[in-house]
């Protein structure tokens, strides 16, 4: 039983107690990272972490009661790249069997729509994954699906301006938990992307794309039409820099980010000249003047 809650009669754990032990969990991992690593965060940032962590137990109660396995490592050795390096693919799931049915579920960082949007991309991580599970391990396997962890944008808002209607539409229409297909027969032109991308990791080659592509949506090289993308169409879908930019912590020293910002910066400015009359081109020089120097 945890502090401040009252046990439920049956003995079963309630919703309240499970809630309080993820608040106090919640503090004590963060209280560890804070003195093992210095990392401390703002008091809203702290707050939002932690409602996130509640309403991802509210939504998904039932798929984190049934997991049987938790942080599964998978690991799938000797293989080689095609410059001839060896390497190791690793990764972590979680298993859920419920009766004779066993599925697969894979955490990322990312929104749903972006998993969503770009679909083969997770499912060629997946088909590793459940290579390894069932032809390496000999377990059975009836599904696997993608977790989306990151908090939608409709969502985040809602929480944003604390009303409780808009939250409850909010969190009715979130399904974080996107189900994919697997296919054994990609699991060798996976594992050759990954080769090649250890070998371009080896080799330093690390060049970003060009400025007019991380305004794009970030695209595949098998793009499919989606009918159930929210939104749907491209024009929807988050861009590369939305997805890979905003988290790296090279951003502001790379030559292709700071020619992005400035021309969405140039973009946000002729928008308020056209509605307000402000003279474009003065912005213009002002937006120069302002980012600096591109070397």
């Amino acid at each position: 039983m945890t502090r401040g809650t009252k046990p439920s009669t049956n003995g079963a754990i309630t919703d309240a107690e499970v809630e309080e032990q993820i608040r106090e969990l919640f503090e004590r991992n963060y209280e560890l990272l804070r003195h093992e690593g210095g990392h401390v965060l703002a008091e809203g940032a702290k707050r939002q972490a932690l409602e996130q962590s509640l309403l991802y137990w509210r939504k998904l109660k039932a798929i984190a009661t049934s997991v049987t396995e938790t942080e599964v490592k998978l690991a799938l050795p000797g293989l080689m790249t095609p410059k001839r390096r060896a390497f190791v693919l690793e990764g972590v799931v979680d298993i859920v069997r419920e009766g004779d049915e066993v599925r697969m579920y894979d955490l990322k960082t990312h929104e749903e729509r972006e998993v969503r949007a770009e679909r083969e991309l997770y499912e060629d991580q997946l088909n590793v994954y459940a290579y390894v599970w069932k032809g390496v391990r000999g377990q059975s396997l009836d599904g696997t699906a993608i977790i989306a962890t990151r908090l939608p944008q409709e969502l985040r808002e809602a929480l944003r301006t604390r009303d409780p209607d808009a939250i409850n539409v909010a969190m009715a229409s979130w399904d974080p938990v996107v189900d994919l297909p697997f296919d054994e027969n990609e699991v060798a032109r996976t594992i050759d992307d990954f080769g090649r991308c250890v070998d371009a990791i080896e080799d330093g080659e690390f060049t970003p794309p060009p400025p007019d592509m991380l305004n794009k949506p970030r695209g595949t090289r098998r793009r499919k039409d989606h009918g159930d993308v929210p939104g749907g169409g491209a024009e929807h879908e988050p861009t590369f820099a939305q997805i890979h930019c905003r988290g790296c912590d090279a951003r502001f020293s790379c030559a292709s980010y700071i020619a992005y910002q400035r021309l969405e910066a140039r973009g946000r400015a002729r928008m308020i000249a056209s509605s307000d009359g402000t003279d474009a081109d003065d912005l213009d020089e002002w937006i120069e003047a302002n980012l600096g120097d591109e070397e």
